[in-house]
């Protein structure tokens, strides 16, 4: 399990078990007449906190906890009541993140790895400790405490004279939003830009940077309608992306430079690196894909294909003269769920990032269903892929595939995980990452 989903959990009040803890109680309830069983580690009454409502399901699980939480949250309300805004803002935010030491409130909450899926439980917190609306949106965008209490609480916003220490580099934004240096590294040997998933930002790539090599700078790439974008309109149109990216890029190719790209990220990376290579003859030293078919493989109808479409035809509100980007909500939202990814399961139950995410995440879709691969010659650029061995999208054949457009080495691990490798088994691919990268320097 990779950090972001482990503090994910942690944030919720659940810690995560051993498998040897899951065989034993599957082993001891094999044989007995019980139709559901549930197997967890969770302080209930933390874990309640991310819901304004408690669901049914969670209410008949920690019956206990439902009925005590009214009398804790009154026990707590003097306290809360006797602390400032950003007090009680501090205290949830380091809460979720995870984070014993003071928060520093001039520093925004997504360079301290707020991202959507943890923005969701620390608004309903607020909301609850601070009982005013907190929108999620607004968190997305990753303000400081001092600016959110500012936007929240305008009589009661702090005056602050000095940034207090960020206990490490401050993050840095630059290439109108596009770049993100979570971690600035000026005298890195080299950089190494990350391009996100469908829907994903610049956030799942922050815990990277206490891992990768203190010679390489990670450059998360933030393209418009994510998150710190969030109010921006997602592009639609691969052409268009790499046409806005790539000026914003050509200032920070002054060193030796890598790409990293999962899933829809492989394809904005593919495309950004040819027209690198074509108009400007800078080329990386590294491609690194995961998650990902190749971009002549990306219009052939695979397994994946037939099986999306034999459960989408079981739909009342599916059309088959649409294309999946056009379907209904909750079409689309099935589609989505079809490539096992826990986190989107997620946000889909939450009805505020569900109708944040969907228009972002459709536009993306949108990109990739009117891509057309255009051939070319293959780089002179080594490529090593990743796939997960239980990848729902894509087959070991299509990782493979990938050998095709270099003509250097080419590597292939297979991992033991499904599609959503870059943050379930991240410490792998950032090992890869190293060995690959600073061995050379």
């Amino acid at each position: 399990m990779g950090p972001i989903r482990h503090r994910a959990l942690e944030a919720a009040g659940t810690s995560p078990l051993s498998p040897e803890i899951y065989l034993d109680a599957l082993l001891r309830f094999l044989d007995k007449d019980r139709t559901q069983i549930v197997v967890c580690d969770t302080r209930w009454a933390d874990f309640l906190r991310q819901f304004a409502d408690v669901p049914p399901l969670f209410r008949d699980l920690a019956p206990a906890a439902s009925r005590t939480d009214g009398a804790a949250a009154q026990d707590a309300e003097p306290t809360e009541r006797a602390e400032s805004p950003v007090d009680v803002v501090r205290r949830h935010v380091g809460q979720v993140l995870g984070v014993e030491a003071a928060i520093p409130i001039t520093q925004p909450l997504n360079e301290l790895g707020l991202d959507s899926l943890l923005a969701v439980n620390l608004a309903n917190r607020l909301r609850q400790g601070l009982k005013v609306a907190v929108p999620t949106a607004m968190l997305l965008k990753g303000p400081s405490i001092t600016s959110l209490v500012t936007e929240l609480f305008p009589p009661s916003a702090p005056t602050v004279k000095t940034p207090e220490s960020s206990h490490g580099s401050a993050g840095r934004v630059a290439g109108d939003g596009w770049l993100v240096f979570h971690r600035p590294q000026p005298e890195a040997a080299l950089r190494l830009f990350c391009f996100p998933f469908a829907a994903g930002g610049a956030a799942t790539f922050r815990p990277w940077t206490q891992f990768v090599d203190p010679r390489v700078e990670v450059v998360a790439i933030e393209p418009p309608g994510r998150q710190t974008r969030i109010d921006e309109a997602p592009i639609r149109d691969l052409p268009v992306f790499v046409n806005r990216l790539v000026p914003v890029l050509l200032p920070f190719l002054d060193k030796p430079f890598a790409v990293y790209g999962h899933c829809l990220g492989a394809l904005t990376l593919f495309e950004t690196v040819r027209a690198l290579i074509r108009r400007h003859q800078r080329a990386p030293i590294h491609v690194f894909v995961s998650g990902a078919r190749p971009p002549d493989e990306l219009q052939r109808p695979q397994e994946f294909e037939a099986r999306l479409l034999e459960r989408l035809l079981r739909l009342p509100g599916y059309n088959v003269f649409e294309p999946i980007y056009r379907q209904p909500d909750e079409v689309f939202a099935e589609a989505m769920l079809q490539f096992n990814v826990v986190e989107t399961a997620s946000f889909l139950g939450d009805p505020e990032l569900r109708r944040l995410i969907l228009p972002v995440a459709r536009a993306e879709f949108e990109m990739s269903s009117r891509y057309r691969y255009v051939a070319d010659e293959p780089w002179d650029v080594p490529i090593t892929c990743l796939t997960g061995i239980y990848d729902a999208y894509v087959s070991a054949e299509n990782a493979r595939s990938w050998s095709r457009f270099t003509r250097r080495r080419f590597q292939l691990f297979m991992v033991e995980s499904e599609h959503f490798l870059v943050v379930d088994n991240d410490h792998f691919v950032i090992r890869v990452l190293n060995r690959e990268l600073v061995n050379p320097w």
